[in-house]
């Protein structure tokens, strides 16, 4: 009977174990005008993250991001 008492504690303590949550960088180019380019790495233990982004205009940039690798 004492087990049947400590089964939802245990499957409550299994199931909140969780891999390790890996956000992606906030990117905050700060581009002035046509031509600017922005570059920056992120490099951390699960893998690589590589960003850009350039000014196409004075109000249009265009940005990438590559994935964890």
């Amino acid at each position: 009977m004492d087990a049947i008492r400590r089964l939802p504690v245990l499957l409550l303590a299994l199931s909140a174990c969780a891999p390790v949550y890996a956000p992606s960088s906030a990117q905050l180019a700060m581009l002035d005008g046509v031509g600017d380019v922005h570059a920056s790495a992120q490099l951390g233990l699960e893998g690589a993250e590589l960003h850009g982004s350039a000014a196409v205009s004075d109000r249009v940039a265009v940005r990438a991001v590559g994935p964890h690798f």
